[in-house]
């Protein structure tokens, strides 16, 4: 197995498995998860964002010299903050805005500084409300689902991130949104096996600020559009479409499929935006930029039989 599936794959799923398992108690099925189980989110979450990071990247320093080099230590944040907000009720919402604020805060400082000091603060306080509106729907709607379905529909978020943001100039961003997916896809499992399990109250803490940082990494340090970015962003929010009427009232496997599909189609057009130009590149001024062997594009009247006796005299 290559270094990456095992550093950015295998090693958050199995860091965040662990202490899921702790938490509720999955080496039996009927037993009561330890402290009401929901503070394992959060240090589920934390432990393989800042594994997998260090893992992959290693250490980024003190402050770090790149914006994605906070993401560890934002996790870590987060983490702490999830642990609170699960002890103190009342600190829920105050922790919300601190982790959005640290999420764009650590991801655009390189940019903050050559921004005029009013549009630096629209520029904060827009991006701040998003992620904290994406963190707030996340922990509502998964209180009240807790089980595999909302696990899946959260990696299906992130799974898109990372695929969206590797197609756009960055597989270093692509392996860090993956990291989250890893540790959800334990979850999953998990909860499959114990539908009580909740990511409640806790997984949104590091969740939310981190992938809100990387969106905002992709789209000011790499190629991802605002038009592909938005959607991304926002695909949480159809989480919602799960909590109406219409979907409510139908067998949970289907609500909780409705929930995915209802994330899924935000994530899945994102992501078909970020990719297009990668997939299918606009043809230069003269025919397809493609090197054939000879040093540059081949022009418009050359035959295709040329093409072939220029290549094998250029491999001999």
């Amino acid at each position: 197995m290559s270094t990456p599936l095992i550093y950015g794959v295998a090693l958050p799923a199995l860091a965040a498995g662990v202490v899921w398992g702790i938490g509720w108690r999955l080496w039996r099925r009927s037993a009561e998860p330890m402290a009401g189980g929901a503070w394992s989110g959060a240090a589920a979450a934390a432990r393989a964002g800042a594994a997998g990071a260090f893992a992959l990247w290693g250490w980024p320093g003190v402050p770090p010299r790149l914006a994605e080099g906070w993401l560890p230590f934002l996790a870590v944040a987060g983490g702490v903050a999830g642990l609170a907000a699960n002890r103190w009720r009342r600190a829920r919402l105050p922790l919300r805005g601190v982790m959005a604020a640290l999420a764009v805060w650590a991801a655009l400082g390189p940019r903050r500084a050559g921004w005029p000091a009013g549009e630096a603060v629209a520029w904060h306080a827009t991006l701040m409300a998003g992620a904290f509106v994406v963190h707030a729907s996340i922990d509502r709607v998964a209180a009240r689902r807790p089980g595999p379905g909302m696990a899946m529909a959260l990696w299906v978020w992130c799974a898109g991130l990372a695929g969206a943001l590797a197609l756009t100039g960055s597989l270093k961003y692509g392996q860090l949104a993956g990291l989250p997916a890893a540790a959800l896809g334990a979850a999953a499992v998990a909860a499959a096996w114990k539908p009580a399990l909740s990511l409640a109250n806790g997984t949104a803490f590091v969740l939310a600020p981190w992938n809100a940082a990387l969106l905002l990494c992709g789209y000011f340090y790499s190629d991802l559009p605002a038009a592909a970015a938005i959607p991304l962003a926002a695909a949480p929010l159809g989480l919602w479409f799960g909590e109406t009427a219409a979907v409510t009232r139908r067998p949970a496997w289907a609500a909780a499929g409705a929930r995915i599909l209802a994330v899924a189609v935000p994530v899945a057009v994102g992501a078909a935006i970020a990719a297009w130009p990668t997939l299918f590149p606009a043809p230069g001024p003269e025919g397809p930029d493609y090197d054939y062997g000879y040093g540059g594009p081949i022009p418009n009247n050359v035959p295709a039989h040329s093409v072939v006796t220029i290549n094998s005299q250029n491999f001999l």
